[in-house]
């Protein structure tokens, strides 16, 4: 664990209002009351990150409701980027570009066996980045400076 890390979750900890949990949302409200709950709101809260940042959906899904009165039910939901991405970007940064060890590497990231670390590892090749470069170029409107304009299909 990093300093970084270590200080914001020490200072959440700090900051609850409760005795148990360092990730804990008091805003849950159920049979009426506020309960409170410690990881009911959690799996949304890369939803809302990725929502707030103007990330796309990278798919659609559908998931069986768990909770609440319609427990059991099936809906469709987007699907955004989840905590577990981070661990797939860590392990493929400190590859690409840290041209850390997998070994190494995975002492970083926890694993126990070297075959879990080099399955996170995804390698991206320089050639497909450039012609992916080019591709954006083409494709977005730009002003001489390189700034995106805001008309209709210009990336932002």
């Amino acid at each position: 664990m990093n300093q970084v890390l270590y200080n914001t979750l020490k200072t959440r900890w700090q900051k609850r209002t409760q005795d148990k949990w360092v990730y804990f949302n008091e805003k849950t409200v159920r049979d009426g009351e506020k309960k409170g709950d410690r990881y009911y709101h959690r799996p949304r809260m890369m939803a809302s990150i990725c929502k707030r940042a103007g990330i796309t959906p990278i798919g659609k899904g559908v998931i069986k409701l768990w909770r609440g009165k319609d427990k059991g039910k099936m809906v469709e939901i987007d699907h955004y980027y989840g905590f577990h991405s981070f661990r797939h970007f860590m392990a493929s940064y400190l590859a690409d570009v840290e041209k850390v060890s997998s070994k190494t590497a995975q002492r970083i990231l926890r694993h126990k066996n070297l075959s879990t670390t080099e399955g996170y590892i995804h390698f991206i090749d320089p050639n497909l980045m450039a012609l992916m470069a080019t591709i954006e170029e083409k494709f977005t409107n730009t002003h001489p400076k390189g700034t995106p304009t805001n008309e209709k299909g210009a990336t932002v």
